[in-house]
């Protein structure tokens, strides 16, 4: 016996029976990226402009801001910065290897922590922009 379920009912699109074989018929989850540009988007362009009180307006814009950070960030980074500094020190202490005037994994070791002591201060630097905490850059 033949279905009366139509294509877009079985899995098809407009009319359009679809191979269930294909990728195509997975759903495919947004990046966090997406996501949070979509949050900001929808709260600049949409909500944004239809608040008249400049206190919720202000706290709309912290929220951005934030939603801002949470899109910039950067979760691997951090992960491959306690790789490097495990790769550098091995089982050793960090606090004993950077203490150690004489210890060669000491400069690299500084090197690794002051570049992602860098990286973490520019990626807060959105938030704090958007808290009011520092000027923009012009």
């Amino acid at each position: 016996m033949a279905s009366s379920v139509g294509p877009e009912r079985a899995g098809g699109v407009a009319g359009r029976a679809v191979d269930p074989s294909a990728d195509s018929t997975r759903a495919v989850r947004p990046s966090e990226r997406a996501l949070w540009t979509a949050v900001i988007r929808t709260l600049d362009e949409s909500i944004r402009p239809s608040v008249a009180d400049a206190a919720t307006v202000h706290q709309i814009d912290r929220v951005i801001a934030l939603a801002t950070y949470a899109r910039e960030r950067d979760v691997d980074r951090a992960r491959a910065t306690a790789e490097h500094v495990a790769r550098i020190v091995g089982a050793d202490d960090v606090v004993d290897v950077l203490s150690d005037p004489g210890d060669a994994r000491r400069e690299p070791l500084r090197r690794v922590l002051r570049d992602e002591l860098q990286r973490c201060l520019d990626e807060e630097r959105v938030l704090l922009r958007g808290f009011g905490f520092v000027e923009d850059d012009a």
